[in-house]
C-alpha cells in the first residue's frame, strides 16, 4: 500500500466477509451496520443484485464487480466494496476470466489473499464431528483447492474447527468459508476469526473478520458546516459586531480600499461560519433509516447470537427459541425503518481530464479582428447596479446550492441581505469603476459529473464539467446577466431564431417553429432538408477574444464587455473527482458551466451562426444554445441539399464561423434528414404502389453524410415523414420504464400511498413521458361530420397500456381490474383527456406569445385550417376553438432590473389590525374597490369617498367567467380607482383599499410574466398621471379584510356584483383602456377547460359502458373522492378496499374466473357463490363479526354501496374484513411474489 509524507494512515487493514444468501435485508443491514471510519473491505459472496444487476451499498463504498459481470448479471457470485476513505491510487481491481472478483493494492511485491465461500468440505479445516460430510465426491472436490493453495504458496489464515454455518434445518455448524493467504503475510495477520454473534438476519453464514498489520493510505473526511441547522439570530449578531470593526463605505475609492473592505467581508462571514454554524461529517451509517433503536436491538441480538453459539450442541436451551424471536423483532424493526425513510444511492462523481474541459484557443483564429476595428454604436447605456437590484437577485438563489471554494453558501447571503448589502453594493460598483476584478473571485471548484445514460463512461465526453463559483461574484454576474438580457430582448439584439436561454421561450417553441416552416413548405409543393449541427465542447470551446468581439458588434456597452474580459481572464479551478483535488489550474478559454452569465456570452458567441441562412432563399435556421440547425425548402431533395451545402460553405458560412470562433463541428453527429411524405410509382415488378422519394447524400468539405430516416433533436425524434411514429415508441418506451421504477415503490401491502404514487407519477412520469407532446400527440376529438374519433387516437393507446402500469401500483388492484376502474381510483384521467389538457395549456401559452416571439408570425397564420399538411398549431387552435386575436399578449420582459414599484402598499399582520388602520387612518381621499364573479359573469366596482362622503362609482363589466378572473376584477377595480382619483379635484392624501392581497403584492413584482400583464402595466400608467396631477399626493394601496362590517368595501362588493350581472357604466366615465373588450385572460381560459374534463371523463365511461357499474360503488364517479378517502389508510387496507370495489380480488367467485379456482363457491357455504356482496353481507361463517359491524353502522347506512364508499362506513368495513381473516393469506401470497 502507497504512502506519502502528507497522508495520514492507518496500520491496520481490515476485511470483512460475508455471504449475505442473496438477502437485501441481509446485506442493507451488514452495510449500515459496519462503522465505515473501521472497515476498509468488505467481500460479499451471494450478494443482493436487482433486475438491472446491480447491487445495494452507499456513498461510502465503491463497489467492485466481476470483470464479466456487465454480460451476465445472474451468473455474479461475488463482489468487494473497497472504502472510500482509501486512497484510490492505492488499489485497482483485477481482470478475471472466471467469476471471482479482484483488487490489488499498490504493495511491492504483491501478495495473495483469497477469501469466500468456497463450499467446499474437508478434515483440513472443518470439524472432526462433521465426518459425514467427508465423502469420497466431497474430499475430491476440496482437492482442487488444496492443490491451488499448495500451488501459489498459500496457508490457511482462518483456523481449524471454527465453523462459519450455521445450517437452518438442522442447526448444524460446518465450514463452507475460508481465508488463505500467502506466507509472506503470515506475519501481518493479526487476527482471522468467525463472528457468530454479529451475523445479519435472512443469511445462515457468519462474517469473518480479518485484520491485517498493513498500513492503509487513506482519505481522511474533513467536517462541514452544517447550515441546516443554523442558528441564524446568533450568526446576524456575530455578523454585526465583526462588519461594525470596518464601517460600510459610501464609496470604495481604489484597488487597495477594494481589497481591503473584501478581505473584511468574507473574514466577518467566515468568523459568523466558526461561531454560530454547527460542524457535520459524513454518517457512519450508511443509510438514514438506521438510528439508535436499531443498534440497540441489533445489540441485544448479537448478545443472544453469542450465548446461542456457546450452547449451540444443546439444542434444548431455551436461548435458542429467546434468539429467534428476538432475530424476528429485528428484521420487523428493520422494515419499519426503511418503510419511514428510503433514500436511494446515487453514483455521482468519476475521473476526467483537465484537457478535456479547458481548451485552448486554436492559432489564427482571431487574425480578422484588428485594433481598428470599427463598431457600430453602443445599443443602450451602462447602467450602475443598485442595491434593490441585489437584494431581488440574492433571493432568487437556491438556498442550500453548493458553495464556491469559500465555503460560503447562498443561504448565508440570504439570511443576512440587510447586514451585507451595504457593502456588497459598493464592492460591485466599484468592480466597474475601478476597473478591477478581485482573484477571489476568479477561483472555482470544478465538479464532474456524468451524463446520464451515456453508453460508456471511459470516455471524457461522457462526463460533465460543473462549476462551482464563490456566491458573492456569481450574485454580481446574476445582476449583470438580468441587466444585459433584458435590454437584449427590448431592442432585440440577438437573431430571433435564437432559442434556449432566454426568457419565455423553449424547446417547444423551436420544435414548433420547425415544423411550422416545413409544413408550410410541403402545402407549397416543396420538400425540406434539415443539417443537423452539434458543436463539439460548445462552451469550453469560447473564445474570451472572440467573445468580446462579438458582443461589440452586437451594440454591448464597453463598459460591460471590458468587465466580462476582465472577469474571464486570468481564471483558475481546483477539479474535484472521487478522493482527489487537483493544485489550481488555469483556464485559458470557454465559459464558466454554471455561471450565470454563461448561457448569455454563448447566445451572442454563436449567434453569427444563424444569420447564415437567407429567409428570401427559403432557408431557416434555429439555435437552441449550441444544438444548430440550417433548414432548407426546394422543389427538389438534390436542391435542398445544394442549399444546404452552400450554406455550410459560403462566405459567412457555417464553416467559416466554426473556424473563426475555434469550435469543431462533430462529425459523427452530422445528421441530414430530408422531410417530405411525397412519393414516387414503384417498377413493376414491385408489390408497392409507390415508395418514397430517393434522398440523395450531401458532401460538405469532403465528409459525405448519408440522410438518416430520423433524428432526435431536443428530446423529440423528428422523423422524415413527420409522422412520429419513433417518438411515440420512444415516449412509450420512458413512460414505462419510470413506472417500472414505480413499482418498486409501492406494492399490495406496503410502500408509498396513493397520493404519493399518483403524485409521483404526474410529476416525473408523465412530464417526461409527455414532453412536447403538443408537437407530435394532436388533440383527440370527433370531428363534425364523422364517428371515430381523430388526432393522436394510437399513440394515447400504446402510452395507457404503460399508464396502467402505474394506476396498478397506486391502487393496489388485481391485474385483471380493468383500465377504466384503475383511473378512477387511482385518480388519473385517461391518457387521451392527459393529452388534450396538456395540448389545451399548450395552446393558449402559443396564442398569448408576443409579436416579437418568433412563432407570432405562424400563430397569426394558424387561424386557418387548410385541407392538408397542418401544422400542430392549425391543429391545436382549430380543436380547441382558441381565437389568438382575442388573447391577451404576455411579455416574458416588462420591468428592467432595479425597478421599483411606484406604488406604497400597507398590508396588515391580522384582520383585526387592518379593521383598525382602516378606522383610525382615514384619508382626505378613500376609494374602495373589488372584483366579483357571480352567475357566469365577472366585473369590477370602484367607490370614492371624500370626507366621509360617498361621492362616486363606477361599474365595469369584464365578460364571462370561462374568458376572465377575479383576479383580472381586482386589478381592474384599482385602475377604476385610479381613474377616479385622476379626475378628482386637488387631493393631498389617498388611499385605494382592496380586500384581495394577491393583486395588491403583484404590484411589487418585478418577475410578473404571466396572465393581466397588460393591467398591471396600465394600472402603472394611469399612477404617473395621478400624481403629475396631484403633485405631492400621499398615496397608498391599503389590504382590507372583506365582509367585516367595513361600509366602503361592503359597498363595493355589491357594486362588483352588480357589474358582473352586466350592469357596467357609461364608457365615459372609464379609463380610454377599458373602453374596448379586454383579451381573454389565459388562467380563465385553461380554468375552464380544466373544469370540463369531469364531464368528458364521464361521457367516455358512459361510452365505454362502464359509468353505470361504476357508480354502482360510488355515484360521484368519475368526479370520485377515493384518493382523499383512502389518504389515512394503510397501504395493505388500500389495496383491500380497491379489490373489493373493483370486484377483482381473491375471492373465490372471481379467481373462478380467471383460471386460478375450480369453483367459484364459498368454501363455507358450498352453494353460494362467494362475490364481494356474499362475503361482506350474507356469508354464515362470518356471522360474528358481521354483527359487531352491525353495531358500528347506522342503519341507514347498513347496505353495500356505502360499506364500500361512505367515509365513515369504510373504517368499520376494514376491522370487519380484518377479524375474519380472509384476506390475510391471499395478501401474504402476492406480498411473497412481489
Amino acid at each position: 500500500l502507497s504512502m506519502t509524507e502528507t497522508t495520514p494512515a492507518r496500520q491496520e487493514l481490515k476485511i470483512w466477509q460475508q455471504n449475505t444468501n442473496r438477502s437485501l435485508l441481509a446485506q442493507t443491514e451488514l452495510i449500515n451496520s459496519l462503522p465505515v471510519d473501521e472497515f476498509d473491505i468488505v467481500a460479499l459472496q451471494e450478494p443482493w443484485l436487482d433486475w438491472l444487476g446491480r447491487t445495494r451499498a452507499s456513498r461510502h463504498w465503491e463497489v467492485v464487480y466481476p470483470t464479466r459481470h456487465r454480460d451476465n448479471p445472474r451468473d455474479t457470485r461475488a463482489i468487494i466494496l473497497i472504502n472510500k476513505h482509501i486512497s484510490t491510487n492505492c488499489w485497482t481491481d483485477i481482470d478475471t476470466e472466471d467469476e471471482p472478483t479482484a483488487v490489488r493494492t499498490d504493495e511491492k511485491p504483491h501478495h495473495m489473499m483469497w477469501v469466500g465461500d468456497f463450499n467446499r468440505h474437508h478434515p483440513l479445516w472443518d470439524e472432526d464431528r462433521n465426518n459425514h460430510l467427508f465423502s469420497r465426491a466431497n474430499l475430491d472436490a476440496a482437492q482442487t483447492r488444496i492443490d491451488l493453495v499448495v500451488t501459489h504458496g498459500m496457508y490457511m489464515a482462518l483456523p481449524k474447527d471454527i465453523p462459519t454455518l450455521e445450517a437452518l434445518a438442522t442447526k448444524n455448524y460446518t465450514r463452507p468459508d475460508n481465508v488463505f493467504c500467502t506466507v509472506e503475510l503470515e506475519e501481518a495477520v493479526m487476527r482471522c476469526s468467525a463472528l457468530p454473534e454479529q451475523r445479519p438476519n435472512c443469511t445462515d453464514h457468519m462474517p469473518i473478520l480479518t485484520v491485517l498489520n498493513l498500513q492503509v493510505l487513506q482519505n481522511t473526511p474533513q467536517p462541514r458546516p452544517n447550515f441546516r441547522n443554523a442558528d441564524w439570530e446568533k450568526f446576524g449578531t456575530v455578523l454585526t459586531t465583526e462588519l461594525n470593526k470596518y464601517p460600510a463605505p459610501a464609496n470604495i475609492g481604489d484597488t487597495e480600499e477594494f481589497c481591503e473592505i473584501l478581505e473584511h467581508l468574507y473574514g466577518s462571514i467566515q468568523a459568523a461560519i466558526g461561531a454560530a454554524i454547527p460542524l457535520t461529517k459524513p454518517s457512519p451509517y450508511a443509510k438514514r433509516w438506521w438510528n439508535s433503536l436499531l443498534k440497540a436491538e441489533q445489540a441485544k441480538m448479537r448478545r443472544l447470537q453469542r450465548l446461542a453459539y456457546e450452547c449451540r450442541f444443546n439444542l434444548e436451551d431455551p436461548i435458542h427459541e429467546e434468539l429467534r424471536i428476538q432475530r424476528n423483532h429485528y428484521k420487523q424493526e428493520i422494515e419499519k425503518a426503511k418503510k419511514e425513510l428510503w433514500e436511494d444511492f446515487l453514483e455521482r462523481k468519476s475521473e476526467i481530464l483537465h484537457r478535456t474541459f479547458f481548451l485552448t484557443p486554436a492559432p489564427g483564429a482571431e487574425g480578422d479582428i484588428t485594433p481598428n476595428y470599427s463598431y457600430p454604436p453602443e445599443a443602450f447605456p451602462f447602467e450602475e447596479i443598485t442595491n434593490a437590484q441585489i437584494g431581488r437577485a440574492l433571493m432568487k438563489l437556491k438556498p442550500f446550492k453548493a458553495p464556491g471554494p469559500n465555503g460560503i453558501p447562498n443561504v448565508v447571503l440570504q439570511k443576512n441581505a440587510g447586514l451585507l448589502l451595504p457593502y456588497l453594493g459598493p464592492l460591485y460598483r466599484a468592480t466597474f469603476a475601478l476597473r478591477y476584478y478581485p482573484p477571489q473571485w476568479k477561483l472555482s471548484s470544478t465538479i464532474v459529473l456524468r451524463k446520464p445514460e451515456r453508453p460508456d463512461y471511459s470516455a471524457a465526453k461522457a462526463y460533465r464539467p460543473i462549476a462551482l463559483m464563490d456566491t458573492i461574484a456569481k450574485t454580481l454576474s446574476s445582476c449583470v446577466a438580468d441587466a444585459l438580457m433584458f435590454h437584449t430582448e427590448r431592442l432585440q439584439l440577438l437573431p430571433n431564431t435564437h432559442f434556449g436561454g432566454r426568457p419565455g421561450r423553449s424547446t417547444n417553441d423551436a420544435l414548433q417553429l420547425m415544423i411550422s416552416f416545413i409544413k408550410n413548405n410541403w402545402r407549397k409543393g416543396n420538400v425540406v432538408s434539415t443539417l443537423f449541427l452539434d458543436v463539439k465542447a460548445a462552451f469550453p470551446s469560447v473564445s474570451t477574444k472572440r467573445l468580446a468581439h462579438n458582443l461589440h458588434r452586437r451594440g454591448i456597452p464597453r463598459f460591460y464587455v471590458d468587465w466580462i474580459q476582465r472577469k474571464m481572464e486570468g481564471r483558475e479551478t481546483v477539479l474535484k473527482f472521487d478522493d482527489f483535488t487537483s493544485e489550481p489550474l488555469a483556464i485559458t478559454n470557454g465559459c464558466d458551466q454554471g455561471c450565470p452569465l454563461s448561457v448569455f456570452c454563448y447566445l451572442f458567441y454563436n449567434a453569427d451562426l444563424l444569420d447564415v441562412a437567407q429567409p428570401q432563399k427559403q432557408e431557416l435556421a434555429i439555435a437552441f444554445m449550441d444544438d444548430v440547425n440550417l433548414i432548407k425548402a426546394a422543389k427538389s431533395f438534390k436542391k435542398a441539399n445544394l442549399g444546404l451545402q452552400d450554406m455550410m460553405t459560403r462566405e459567412r458560412g457555417a464553416l467559416e464561423w466554426s473556424s473563426q470562433h475555434s469550435s469543431a463541428f462533430e462529425v459523427d453527429k452530422l445528421k441530414l434528414v430530408c422531410f417530405s411524405r411525397k412519393r414516387k410509382k414503384t417498377p413493376a415488378r414491385s408489390t408497392s404502389k409507390t415508395i418514397p422519394l430517393p434522398r440523395p447524400t450531401l458532401t460538405i468539405d469532403g465528409q459525405r453524410i448519408s440522410p438518416a430516416p430520423h433524428h432526435k433533436y431536443l428530446g423529440v425524434i423528428l422523423d422524415q415523414e413527420l409522422r412520429f411514429h419513433p417518438q411515440a415508441a420512444y415516449a412509450q418506451g420512458k413512460l414505462t420504464k419510470y413506472c417500472i421504477q414505480l413499482k418498486r415503490l409501492a406494492g399490495v401491502c406496503k410502500g408509498m400511498s396513493l397520493g404519493d404514487t399518483r403524485t409521483l407519477f404526474k410529476a416525473v412520469a408523465l412530464t417526461r413521458g409527455l414532453y412536447a407532446a403538443d408537437v407530435w400527440a394532436l388533440p383527440i376529438r370527433v370531428k363534425p361530420g364523422q364517428k371515430r374519433a381523430s388526432g393522436a387516437v394510437g399513440f394515447a393507446n400504446k402510452l395507457t397500456s404503460a399508464q396502467r402500469m402505474a394506476a396498478l401500483v397506486a391502487a393496489g388492484a388485481m391485474r385483471t381490474t380493468a383500465t377504466d376502474f384503475l383511473h378512477v381510483h387511482s385518480d388519473l384521467l385517461p391518457m387521451r383527456l392527459t393529452i388534450n389538457q396538456i395540448n389545451q395549456c399548450m395552446a393558449v401559452r402559443f396564442a398569448a406569445v408576443p409579436d416579437t416571439h418568433p412563432l407570432r408570425k405562424y400563430v397569426d397564420e394558424a387561424k386557418r385550417y387548410p385541407a392538408t399538411h397542418r401544422t400542430p398549431l392549425q391543429e391545436l387552435f382549430n380543436a380547441f376553438n382558441i381565437d389568438p386575436d382575442r388573447m391577451e399578449r404576455i411579455d416574458p420582459v416588462v420591468w428592467k432590473p432595479g425597478w421599483s414599484s411606484p406604488f406604497n402598499i400597507m398590508i396588515a399582520e391580522s384582520k383585526d389590525a387592518a379593521k383598525k388602520d382602516v378606522r383610525n387612518n382615514r384619508k382626505e381621499v378613500n376609494i374602495y374597490t373589488d372584483g366579483s364573479e357571480i352567475d357566469g359573469g365577472v366585473g369590477a366596482a370602484a367607490v370614492m369617498y371624500r370626507d366621509g362622503r360617498l361621492i362616486r362609482k363606477v361599474r365595469h363589466y369584464l365578460g364571462k367567467t370561462g374568458e376572465h378572473t377575479v383576479y383580472e376584477a381586482e386589478l381592474v377595480g384599482m385602475i377604476l380607482g385610479l381613474e377616479m382619483l385622476r379626475r378628482e379635484r386637488r387631493t393631498v392624501t389617498a388611499a385605494i383599499y382592496l380586500d384581495n392581497q394577491a393583486a395588491i403584492k403583484a404590484t411589487q413584482k418585478d418577475d410578473e410574466v404571466g396572465p393581466a400583464q397588460h393591467l398591471r402595466r396600465e394600472a402603472e400608467s394611469l399612477y404617473s398621471r395621478v400624481i403629475t396631477k396631484h403633485e405631492g399626493i400621499n398615496f397608498s394601496l391599503v389590504w382590507v379584510p372583506g365582509h367585516v362590517g367595513i361600509e366602503g368595501n361592503e359597498k363595493a362588493d355589491s357594486e362588483a356584483k352588480a357589474a358582473a350581472r352586466g350592469e357596467g357604466s357609461p364608457t365615459t366615465e372609464l379609463p380610454q383602456a377599458l373602453r374596448n373588450p379586454l383579451p381573454l385572460s389565459t388562467s380563465a381560459v385553461k380554468a375552464a377547460y380544466k373544469l370540463s374534463i369531469p364531464e368528458q371523463h364521464k361521457r367516455l365511461l358512459m361510452n365505454a359502458g362502464r359509468l353505470e357499474r361504476i357508480q354502482r360503488v360510488d355515484a360521484n364517479a368519475p368526479a370520485t373522492a377515493y384518493r382523499r378517502t383512502v389518504r389515512s389508510l394503510s397501504r395493505r387496507q388500500t389495496s383491500i378496499l380497491t379489490q373489493l370495489r373493483t370486484g377483482h380480488n381473491p375471492l373465490n367467485h372471481h379467481l373462478h374466473r380467471i383460471g386460478a379456482r375450480e369453483t367459484p363457491f364459498c368454501a363455507h357455504c358450498g352453494t353460494k357463490r362467494e362475490t364481494v356482496f356474499h362475503f361482506i353481507m350474507s356469508c354464515e361463517a362470518y356471522r360474528e363479526q358481521r354483527t359487531l359491524l352491525r353495531k358500528e353502522i347506522p342503519p341507514t347506512l347498513y347496505n353495500i354501496t356505502n360499506l364500500l364508499s361512505h367515509k365513515d362506513c369504510i373504517p368499520e368495513l376494514l376491522k370487519y374484513v380484518d377479524q375474519t381473516g380472509r384476506f390475510k393469506r391471499t395478501l401474504a401470497e402476492r406480498r411473497r411474489r412481489t
